[in-house]
């Protein structure tokens, strides 16, 4: 975790805000750095891990901690993966969706499946929590696996890509092909293509929406460190239930 992020994740753990991941940048572990996704899955997770570890110093250990909602797991959908520079993003609820669909399950049954320790066996074709010879990690083998398989397809080949297959993986995820790109070049059809499948303001949005509160419940818990003054008073009233018809109150933070 850089400085800067480890310097705002404090303030807005001080603050009482609950936090929420976006990992960026993720193209480059396919175009430059080259790592495979199992490698790329241990650095996304020990990317989280940091910054639970950071949360971590401000959980006090009591079970009524509200400290307790603010720990970053993929699985519950609190943090994307994505790349800024060509709008595309995806969550574990992203797949999860299309998956559930695809197999009539519940999206909870596979948002607990694509991230940590299971694995889908390829002889059996079944999902384990068991990994070794011919078992693919789940989130590798369903989610970056096809992203690698596009993303490389489409630019380290650009002049002439095999369209025919990307074409298909796209159809796997319901993407339709347009015609236009038969005729361009490679990276424009994934710049193009890429964030009409995993649109990155989709997955941040949808992030934000199911995992930050509204101002009115989260001034429930937050107005004791943006007020001072008696919990009595009808300030700390109007603060705490944002109450719109409260008296004028001005905030200077420095």
């Amino acid at each position: 975790v850089c400085v800067q992020t480890e310097t705002v994740l404090r303030q807005a753990l001080t603050e009482r805000i609950r936090p929420c991941l976006h990992v960026n940048k993720l193209d480059r572990a396919i175009l430059e750095i080259r790592k495979t996704p199992e490698e790329t899955y241990q650095i996304l997770k020990n990317r989280v891990d940091a910054v639970n570890a950071i949360i971590a110093t401000y959980d006090s250990g009591d079970e009524k901690s509200m400290m307790k909602d603010m720990y970053l797991d993929p699985a519950k959908g609190n943090v994307c993966f994505g790349s800024g520079l060509y709008r595309w993003a995806f969550s574990i609820v992203t797949f999860a969706r299309f998956y559930a669909a695809k197999t009539k399950k519940p999206i909870e049954y596979w948002q607990k499946r694509l991230w940590g320790e299971w694995y889908f066996d390829e002889k059996a074709k079944k999902l384990t929590k068991t990994s070794g010879k011919g078992k693919t990690r789940t989130f590798c083998k369903f989610i970056l696996e096809p992203i690698w398989k596009i993303i490389k397809e489409l630019v380290n080949n650009r002049d002439k890509p095999d369209y025919d297959m990307v074409k298909a993986e796209l159809a796997r995820f319901d993407i339709k092909w347009k015609s236009e790109y038969n005729s361009q070049d490679g990276k424009a059809t994934m710049k193009d293509c890429m964030p009409i499948w995993i649109n990155s303001a989709d997955a941040l949005l949808e992030m934000m929406i199911n995992h930050l509160p509204s101002p009115k419940e989260a001034q429930k818990y937050r107005a004791g460190n943006l007020y001072t003054g008696p919990k009595t008073d009808k300030y700390y009233k109007a603060i705490s239930e944002c109450d719109p018809k409260g008296p004028a109150i001005v905030y200077i933070s420095k």
